[in-house]
Protein backbone atom coordinates (compact mmCIF):
# COMPACT_ATOMS: atom_id res chain seq x y z
CA UNK A 1 0.00 0.00 0.00
CA UNK A 2 1.37 3.37 -0.37
CA UNK A 3 -1.58 4.97 1.28
CA UNK A 4 -2.84 4.76 4.28
CA UNK A 5 -6.38 4.97 5.85
CA UNK A 6 -7.58 8.29 6.61
CA UNK A 7 -4.54 9.79 3.90
CA UNK A 8 -4.78 12.58 1.62
CA UNK A 9 -3.91 11.46 -1.78
CA UNK A 10 -3.57 12.89 -4.89
CA UNK A 11 -5.85 12.51 -7.68
CA UNK A 12 -3.38 10.12 -10.05
CA UNK A 13 -1.16 8.89 -7.24
CA UNK A 14 -0.67 5.37 -7.00
CA UNK A 15 -2.65 3.25 -3.94
CA UNK A 16 -0.96 0.07 -4.14
CA UNK A 17 1.26 -2.34 -6.12
CA UNK A 18 0.93 -5.94 -6.82
CA UNK A 19 3.95 -8.21 -6.78
CA UNK A 20 4.15 -11.45 -8.49
CA UNK A 21 6.44 -13.97 -9.51
CA UNK A 22 5.02 -14.81 -12.30
CA UNK A 23 2.46 -13.66 -15.30
CA UNK A 24 -0.22 -16.38 -13.98
CA UNK A 25 0.06 -14.90 -10.15
CA UNK A 26 -0.34 -11.80 -11.41
CA UNK A 27 -2.98 -12.15 -13.82
CA UNK A 28 -5.02 -13.86 -10.77
CA UNK A 29 -4.09 -11.34 -8.37
CA UNK A 30 -5.57 -8.62 -11.01
CA UNK A 31 -8.60 -10.73 -11.38
CA UNK A 32 -9.52 -11.10 -7.95
CA UNK A 33 -9.09 -7.49 -7.31
CA UNK A 34 -11.42 -6.55 -10.14
CA UNK A 35 -13.93 -8.81 -8.68
CA UNK A 36 -13.34 -7.78 -5.08
CA UNK A 37 -13.31 -3.81 -6.23
CA UNK A 38 -14.33 -2.89 -2.04
CA UNK A 39 -11.29 -4.18 -0.96
CA UNK A 40 -10.02 -1.04 -1.53
CA UNK A 41 -12.55 2.51 -1.69
CA UNK A 42 -11.79 6.14 -1.95
CA UNK A 43 -13.99 8.84 -1.04
CA UNK A 44 -14.20 12.47 -2.08
CA UNK A 45 -12.22 14.40 1.52
CA UNK A 46 -15.10 17.14 0.35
Amino acid sequence: MHAHVGQAIEAGAPLLTLHAETRGELDYARGYFARHADIVTVEDAA
